[in-house]
């Protein structure tokens, strides 16, 4: 069992405030001590208070983690793993989406901020994308490393960086993250006059989190910092020109992905076979799925979020 880790009282990320009601509480997988969940009075953002310091965050993220024996037990990232299998696939669905919605395509400069072992970037680079990784955990810049990928360790709000992008992705990192809206404003910055930024996160205003309440599998208090609805995101990211949010059915999504081939394993055809072939030759009908999905904020478990500098 790990020692009791170091807690700190954080105001809300989004307004600043100080006045928050308790949700729950839920008991964590590493440090074994319940967390507080609770609700910014003022703006609605759920997250934990106290949160672990960022001395105890960085623990969380060791070799460990990334073969899900950390935190998040599903957080099996390795390459060949099932698990680093469906990642590939969510990345596909997520990509393809945002392309069918916003017209971007490849070569475009993407930049992955939170880009883990490297399963967003395969994605992109083998749809003709120039990739860049950003990860803070130097395991998982290592192995993007060797995949093959161009990853540089460290934080976006933290590191220089001399280029810009056409086109940012953040898939399940935005709840990871102590300060969501400093590295917002840094990936505003890094970006292209146009250019749009794509991320992938829990909706804590689903039917789903309402339902499991505190045994949301998104709950996981150690690591998952902040927990966004259609209306926090919007918020969040009140900067941007334009801002469309896609509920994204999680599980359904996995499920037509792995029936239509939308993805397959490397030897068993292409990612851009299948359902999103079909769509793209369909954008009437994909547009009023999405337009669809976009008007009922609890649809699905996750938000797919496309914003437009």
């Amino acid at each position: 069992m790990q020692p009791n880790p170091e807690l700190v009282g954080v105001s809300c990320s989004l307004c600043g405030s100080n006045h928050h009601r308790l949700l729950f509480k839920k008991r964590g997988n590493f440090y074994k001590i319940p967390f507080c969940i609770v609700r910014c009075m003022r703006c609605g953002l759920v997250f934990v208070n106290p949160r672990l310091s960022d001395k105890a965050i960085t623990v969380l993220y060791d070799d460990d983690y990334f073969k899900g024996e950390g935190f998040d037990p599903i957080a099996r990232y390795e390459a060949g793993e099932a698990n680093a299998l469906q990642k590939k696939a969510e990345a596909a669905a997520v990509l393809r989406t945002a392309e069918l919605v916003t017209g971007i395509s490849p070569p475009m400069k993407l930049v992955d901020v939170g880009c883990g072992v490297g399963n967003m970037l395969e994605v992109a680079s083998n749809l003709g994308y120039d990739v860049l990784g950003i990860d803070a955990a130097a395991h998982a810049v290592s192995m993007a490393r060797r995949r093959g990928f161009n990853a540089i360790c460290g934080k976006l709000d933290e590191i220089g960086i001399d280029r810009k992008f056409d086109v940012a992705v953040m898939t399940e990192t935005v709840e990871h993250l102590p300060n969501p809206k400093q590295v917002v404003d840094a990936v505003h910055r890094a970006l292209n006059p146009g250019g749009w930024f794509i991320i992938l996160t829990g909706n804590v205003a689903s039917l789903e989190a309402r339902l499991f309440s505190s045994s949301w599998e998104y709950f996981k208090p150690e690591g998952h910092l902040s927990y966004f609805s259609p209306s926090t995101m919007g918020l969040l990211l009140r900067q941007f020109s334009y801002v469309r949010i896609i509920p994204f059915p999680r599980e359904v999504a996995r499920a037509v992905l792995r029936l239509a081939g939308a993805f397959r394993a490397p030897g068993q055809g292409s990612s851009n076979k299948g359902v999103f072939s079909f769509l793209g030759r369909h954008r009437l009908a994909s547009r009023m799925l999405f337009n669809l999905l976009s008007s009922f904020e609890s649809a699905g478990s996750a938000l797919i979020v496309l914003a437009r500098k």
